[in-house]
């Protein structure tokens, strides 16, 4: 489970930053950057599976509290039921490795390049607000 998470994140952030113009040039136009790259994913999935691992205890309490609080005992009864079939073995067995499936992933991608690409715009118009707050802040001292 963990691994098809991590893989699912992993290619995600693959797709994202191969998507990125300067990224996606320079892995074209310089041969010796494609392993530096490449070194970089598998240390962010050596990282990502790291603190996946660290932190599955409170995922697992938080997703215990999650779904009291969404279903009632009955309905966790019932999912239980479906949960020990064939088909709910199936499902839980490949639930996680949807989100890697091609098509989920290049959505992924898409929704991550987007993102990232108002980023800078974002940030730089953040600091802005922020820097204009600062001599109004000491006018008033």
């Amino acid at each position: 489970m963990m691994e098809a998470l991590v893989g699912s994140i992993s290619n995600a952030m693959l797709g994202s930053f191969q998507q990125q113009p300067d990224i996606a040039r320079m892995i074209k136009t310089e041969p010796r950057s494609r392993p530096v790259f490449e070194r970089f994913i598998a240390r962010q999935q050596a990282k990502t599976a790291a603190t996946i691992k660290a932190n599955l205890p409170g995922m697992v309490d938080a997703m215990s509290n999650a779904y009291a609080r969404r279903f009632t005992e009955a309905q966790l009864k019932e999912m239980q039921t479906f949960f020990e079939t064939p088909t709910g073995r199936v499902y839980v067995a490949q639930s996680m490795t949807i989100m890697s499936d091609p098509d989920v992933a290049a959505w992924q991608a898409k929704v991550q390049s987007e993102s990232i690409a108002t980023l800078g715009t974002d940030a730089k118009e953040f600091v802005q607000e922020l820097m204009a707050l600062a001599p109004a802040k000491e006018a008033k001292q």
